[in-house]
């Protein structure tokens, strides 16, 4: 057995393979190195690995020119990682990070999304970057990209953005939190082409994920049990009443039913009774703390910092990592 590892992130690639981001037990949280897994449920030996330098904060799918599907990884310090034939290459957000040559204060960026034709990537400050072209990442967050010398200087509240996407590039959603009356608080702005404008929505703790099950339905996870539903034409309704005191972390609709990735385990909105319940597996033990959810295929897929489990609408099964003492037991 190789050194235990906490997984991070999660990328559902197809139905029944994962691209994983882990850090090993042994390193302090956001250590800059990350173990990244791939697993292939249809093969006898299905783990890979291999190691990158930095802490991953984000996964995601990109198309290339001539139409193919490349795994890419970003770092906290706006690193880029992407495959190709002679292995990974490299590409910096040149304005991005914290501790990183030529940073420029904004902070951290968070999460990385294919939209449209392009990568897009947000973080803290007010950080928005399009991947232009090849090692090209331009800003398009005028009107939220905030003052640098009132960043540095405390006397603005950090603007931190941390989850993008959208039915496309003339309708691109950020979420995240910025200082309000009551501390940190969910905010959400919406891309039309043209402009970044703020979306009204009910008074919510920090938002952590965004959903699109339609360009009519967009959804919205987050802390203290922020539930959100809408779009920027018709608002937002609120349904946080149905879980209050959770934290959601991430979310999306399998089957016509919206699953939650939460600190509590997995849950499940219940549309009869209007509330979010627990979902039951069968698993022994049941999933604890999850972080990530999606799926594809068919496949519903559920990952925590020591679990993974998924679903093909009839059975659920937890998969075993090597390097990880088995869950239950079993």
């Amino acid at each position: 057995m190789s050194a235990a590892v906490e997984f991070t992130r999660a990328l559902v690639v197809c139905g029944d393979r994962l691209y994983i981001a882990a850090s090993p037990d042994s390193h302090a949280p956001y250590t800059p190195f990350t173990r990244m897994f791939s697993y292939y449920g249809d093969r006898e030996q299905p783990w890979t690995k291999h190691d990158v330098e930095w802490w991953t904060v984000g996964l995601e799918m990109s198309r290339r020119e001539d139409g193919s599907r490349v795994r890419c990884i970003l770092s906290q310090e706006g690193d880029v990682g992407m495959p190709s034939p002679g292995g990974l290459v490299f590409e910096k957000i040149a304005d991005a990070g914290v501790s990183s040559p030529g940073a420029k204060g904004y902070g951290y960026v968070s999460e990385l999304r294919q939209i449209g034709e392009h990568l897009y990537v947000c973080g803290g400050g007010g950080q928005v970057y399009q991947r232009a072209g090849p090692n090209k990442w331009v800003h398009v967050d005028a009107g939220l990209l905030q003052d640098r010398k009132a960043l540095a200087a405390g006397t603005t509240g950090r603007l931190l953005l941390g989850a993008i996407d959208g039915p496309g590039e003339d309708d691109i959603y950020v979420a995240g939190s910025m200082p309000g009356d009551t501390g940190y608080e969910g905010v959400l702005f919406h891309w039309d082409g043209g402009g970044w404008r703020r979306v009204d929505i009910a008074r919510v703790k920090q938002l952590n994920a965004i959903h699109l099950e339609s360009a009519d339905r967009v959804w919205l996870c987050g802390q203290d049990g922020a539930l959100l539903v809408g779009n920027h034409r018709g608002g937002f309704e609120d349904w946080s009443e149905a879980a209050r005191g959770q934290l959601f972390h991430d979310l999306t609709m399998y089957e016509d039913t919206l699953y939650l990735a939460a600190a509590d385990g997995l849950c499940a909105y219940d549309g009869k009774r209007r509330r979010v319940v627990r979902v039951k597996t069968g698993l022994r033990p049941e999933p604890r703390y999850l972080s990530n959810i999606d799926h594809a295929g068919g496949i519903l897929w559920c990952v925590g910092p020591k679990d993974i489990v998924r679903f093909d609408g009839g059975t659920w099964t937890r998969i075993h990592h090597p390097d990880n003492p088995k869950i239950g037991g079993s």
